[in-house]
């Protein structure tokens, strides 16, 4: 297929939006262009505990919502996080609608069964076209308007524990399984990427960041470019580049319920560590984390609004 404009969905967050913004020429206009690009593979990472399957699960719920025919499929690996609380963060209002948009598989997950999984939703949306197209509202250079599939989502937690089917029926635990695992990663992942951008099917990965221990020897260098020495993410190198975004989020601050916003949670702060759309190693951006509602989209604007001094 030729190539056609990018179309980009808001996260819900305007901080995380405009913080990987930039501007596109649209038929001799200027388009202010924010969010999550169509049938893109987007990377969060982060330690433990820091909120990277609740922004996940916010992000792909804000995304879908508009869109009668998209759907969320949350592979949970890790098995963390309980059917409530994800309902709870999604915002759906009913739970026949929470049903209908979430799909969420908790056993038999390999990475060859996320492929597979992938190429049935681009299979049925390429051949049903006039059930999943819609009008983006753009006009290409020639001045024809610019349709696409309505976005579905994956959810993908974690990269870490998903094996492939080898490894999966394997007792291996060594050295060798870690790098079948990334040569599964690299093959499958990359063969996702048209399917994806054809389809609009956007991934959102979840990883951990690992630290190497220290031996007293010196530590290894940072495998890309914003990680520190020592530090990994999952997954193999060549799952690394085919990321149109990374992620990467660190506790800011801790918040007390007693205490300025009243909650109980943290600050958290992102660092754009890889982004096709805007310049790598943007750290202007955070975001109030509230441990029992997810991330307050609205507390994070009132909280950059006073850190500039723009309100007292």
């Amino acid at each position: 297929n030729e190539m056609t404009y990018s179309v980009y969905y808001p996260t819900g967050f305007l901080n995380l939006d405009f913080a990987n913004r930039f501007i596109q020429e649209v038929n001799g206009k200027l388009v202010f262009e924010t969010g999550i690009a169509d049938g893109s593979i987007n990377m969060i990472i982060s330690a433990s505990g820091v909120g990277k399957t609740t922004i996940c699960t916010q992000i792909a719920s804000n995304i879908i919502r508009r869109f009668k025919t998209s759907t969320i499929f949350y592979e949970q690996a890790e098995v963390g996080t309980n059917i409530q609380r994800i309902k709870n963060l999604s915002g759906f209002a009913s739970d026949q609608e929470f049903s209908d948009r979430f799909i969420i598989r908790d056993a038999g997950i390999t990475i060859e069964s996320i492929f597979d999984r992938v190429k049935m939703v681009h299979d049925i949306k390429v051949n049903n076209q006039d059930e999943y197209l819609y009008d983006t509202g753009l006009i290409d250079m020639r001045g024809d308007p610019v349709f696409k599939f309505e976005p579905t989502i994956f959810i993908i937690d974690s990269v870490k524990m998903v094996l492939s089917k080898k490894n999966a029926e394997s007792d291996e635990t060594n050295n060798m399984a870690a790098a079948v695992n990334a040569k599964a990663n690299s093959e499958y992942y990359t063969k996702m990427v048209p399917m994806c951008r054809e389809a609009n099917i956007i991934l959102l990965l979840i990883n951990h960041i690992t630290t190497d221990i220290n031996t007293g020897f010196l530590p290894k260098k940072a495998e890309l470019a914003y990680l520190k020495q020592g530090e990994h993410i999952a997954g193999g190198k060549s799952l690394i580049y085919i990321q149109n975004n990374i992620f990467r989020l660190d506790i800011k601050s801790k918040l007390k319920a007693e205490e300025g916003l009243g909650i109980s949670g943290s600050i958290v702060n992102i660092d754009i560590v890889k982004s096709r759309s805007n310049k790598s190693g943007r750290s202007n951006c955070f975001l109030v984390f509230d441990q029992e509602l997810g991330y307050d989209s609205d507390l994070s604007l009132l909280m950059l609004l006073k850190e500039n001094k723009i309100l007292e």
